[in-house]
């Protein structure tokens, strides 16, 4: 679904959720389509859509999951 790093070689330096910028000692959550954002953001937004924050594209229907929302956060955790 995604993926946590710390590499700040991306090309966003701002959570689209949050909109605070990123920094050094922060988790990322990188999801298929390359946009980054905070790990605890990422999951909190996923527990309302099941969308990218910045481009929209379906996360659940990438994955082949159609269950609800809790069993996608729990693939996550």
């Amino acid at each position: 679904l995604y993926f946590k790093t710390k590499d700040k070689g991306l090309c966003f330096l701002t959570c689209a959720v949050c909109l605070e910028d990123f920094r050094t000692e922060d988790e990322l959550g990188v999801l298929q389509c390359r946009h980054a954002f905070h790990e605890r953001c990422l999951v909190k937004w996923l527990e309302v859509r099941c969308s990218c924050p910045m481009c929209n594209n379906p996360i659940s229907a990438a994955l082949g999951l159609t269950d609800s929302h809790g069993h996608l956060l729990d693939e996550l955790l």
